[in-house]
């Protein structure tokens, strides 16, 4: 698969994964539909994401937004510290993190997350 980057120096990829269905319990609107606050749910999805920094030296997940159905993040590969890196196979394994995070150990997952087609 051409994914139409060279592995050098640091890229940058804009990754959005979504709920299968687009069921909205990450995020809810609080203050008169002005301020959102992230669900139990919505939580284990942040946490996920902050968990990942450890994965591999080689990358940052950077600037997230979870929103109700939905999370959007900047994934920096540093390919220097590790040309072999695969964003695509990291973002698979951190989706089944990420779902399993967010069920929270109750069995109750809000979802399959699904990649979005913007992964590169």
């Amino acid at each position: 698969m051409n994914l139409g980057f060279r592995r050098h120096g640091k890229q940058f990829f804009f990754c959005t994964a979504c709920l299968e269905g687009r069921p909205q319990v990450l995020s809810r609107l609080v203050d008169g539909e002005k301020r959102p606050v992230l669900t139990p749910k919505g939580e284990g999805v942040k946490a996920a994401l902050l968990a990942a920094h450890g994965w591999n030296a080689a990358f940052t997940m950077s600037d997230f937004i979870v929103m109700p159905d939905h999370v959007h993040f900047l994934l920096i590969v540093d390919f220097y510290r590790d040309p072999g890196f695969d964003p695509i196979a990291f973002m698979h394994c951190w989706r089944e993190a990420a779902t399993e995070a967010a069920a929270g150990g109750s069995g109750e997952s809000p979802g399959r997350l699904v990649l979005g087609k913007n992964l590169v």
